[in-house]
């Protein structure tokens, strides 16, 4: 998938959480953080790969900074 960063100097971390009820619900968790530096200000459309084993029909969540976010932005 790709998510949107405020710039390139951003670190971008990325998991998923495979619950254990039903319907099984599928969270993934994108944690970002500034490097710092001088970086050109410019949003970083950013490539991430996530993978997990679960069952077809799941419920997808994404969680951003602790911050529900719709499954859209991230797809």
């Amino acid at each position: 998938g790709v998510v949107q960063l405020p710039n390139p100097c951003y670190f971008l971390d990325v998991k998923a959480h495979v619950g254990d009820g039903e319907p099984r619900e599928v969270t993934l968790t994108f944690t970002t953080a500034d490097e710092g530096g001088i970086c050109i200000q410019v949003i970083d459309e950013r490539e991430f790969e996530v993978e997990f084993e679960a069952p077809e029909n799941i419920v997808l969540h994404a969680i951003k900074d602790g911050v529900e976010i719709p499954v859209s932005e991230v797809l």
